[in-house]
């Protein structure tokens, strides 16, 4: 009775270690293989348009407004986007945050803006090409959609960043971020942003802007925590075999003995 406890504690320590070692945590860090900003501008001077251009990754954004009461009128927003190549990941991924250049921060009313990031369902060719259209034109719908698709549809985060930040900007991306990042695990990935939408005040020029003078060289990040299977090492499956036949040859003995 007490050796078929011993070989069944052995056994157990030697599952326990399988099970320990069966999954192990790394962080991957991803640069962006591309980045930049979809504009959106009109005004009493100016055809409404919509522009991204493709070699321009600053990704910049901001909301802009200037109004004089009869006179004259202009707006600017800017969305950005972020693309990954995820072509080299098959694990499941556990945890993932942004990590971003903050570059110039810029507010005209407020000490702080609230930067969201959010899922992108537009074609990530097409996001990264980019173009310039007026409103009339064939191709406004088109660039249209990807500026309204890059701040809005499933929130992945958001952080408030004041004017006194300094350092890097991280945001932790939450569980349908994770989901959408494990369906497009061997491909790439984009990420939309915006910052908080005001109400323009018609006696002053509002200006609120986010990652201005950014470029290829700001860190442009996707860090992610995944989980791997490894095969168990030589020395577990030693253990576990030894308590195997040990179990084998106590039953046996037992058998004969009963006979």
């Amino acid at each position: 009775m007490v050796r078929m406890k011993f070989i069944t504690v052995v056994i157990s320590l030697a599952l326990f270690s399988i099970l320990l070692a069966g999954q192990n945590i790394y962080a991957l860090t991803l640069n962006a293989i591309d980045s930049g900003s979809y504009t959106f501008s009109e005004g009493t001077m100016a055809p409404t348009t919509i522009y991204h251009e493709s070699e321009d990754e600053e990704y910049c954004v901001e909301e802009y407004s200037f109004i004089v009461i009869e006179m004259s009128y202009s707006y600017r927003k800017s969305n950005n986007f972020f693309v990954f190549d995820l072509s080299a990941i098959s694990e499941p991924v556990l945890a993932a945050e942004l990590i971003l250049s903050p570059g110039n921060f810029g507010d005209s009313s407020t000490t702080s803006i609230t930067y969201s990031i959010y899922d992108v369902s537009s074609d990530i060719s097409e996001l990264r090409a980019g173009g310039l259209a007026a409103k009339g034109d064939t191709s406004y719908s088109d660039l249209e959609g990807i500026f309204d698709d890059l701040g809005t549809g499933t929130l992945y985060g958001d952080v408030t960043v004041a004017s006194t930040d300094s350092g890097l900007l991280t945001l932790q991306l939450n569980a349908g971020a994770l989901t959408d990042i494990n369906g497009n695990l061997g491909g790439l990935f984009a990420i939309g942003g915006t910052i908080s939408e005001f109400e323009p005040d018609p006696s002053l020029v509002y200006n609120s802007f986010l990652f201005d003078s950014t470029s290829t060289t700001s860190i442009r990040q996707l860090v992610l925590t995944t989980a791997t299977t490894p095969v168990p090492e030589p020395a577990t499956m030693l253990l576990l075999g030894t308590g195997l036949i040990g179990l084998a040859a106590f039953g046996r003995k037992k058998l004969f003995r009963r006979g």
